[in-house]
């Protein structure tokens, strides 16, 4: 079975594709730092990503169409065992009307590297931060 290309070019088969059950399930490491950039294909392997959390230690994922996946993206963050310890809003993405960013940067850790207390009021993006696309700056997350 030959997949559309996408907007990339790509073009794959079949056996090219490979899933979290293939790749995981075969390995005995319980310390993985795992990072999805899988261009808008993120949402079919979130349940496999909460399947094997407690053999990841860093998850850093991201997220595109987040004004059409806003529930699924909230319902990952609320359901992963992994703590939420970072976001980034991707200045290649869009705003959408109400200026929400279409594409972000989540980063989550296990509970036992997070000793620090999050300020709640911490501006972002940080100072460690740069923007995905160095033509234009960092835009800033406000929570509401």
């Amino acid at each position: 079975m030959i997949c559309p290309t996408d907007s990339y070019g790509f073009s794959l088969n079949e056996n090219s594709l490979a899933d979290l059950d293939s790749i995981i399930k075969n390995t005995t490491d319980k310390e993985i730092f795992l990072k999805i950039d899988i261009e808008g294909h993120e949402y079919r392997i979130l349940n496999q990503i909460k399947k094997y959390s407690t053999a990841i230690n860093c998850l850093a994922i991201e997220f595109h169409d987040c004004d059409l996946h806003n529930e699924k993206i909230k319902n990952f963050i609320n359901d992963f065992e992994l703590q939420l310890v970072h976001i980034h809003i991707n200045n290649w993405g869009l705003l959408n009307h109400d200026n929400s960013p279409r594409t972000i940067e989540l980063t989550f850790s296990h509970k036992e590297f997070n000793k620090k207390i999050i300020n709640e009021n911490k501006k972002f993006p940080l100072p460690l931060d740069r923007p995905n696309n160095p033509l234009y700056q960092d835009l800033p997350i406000e929570f509401k």
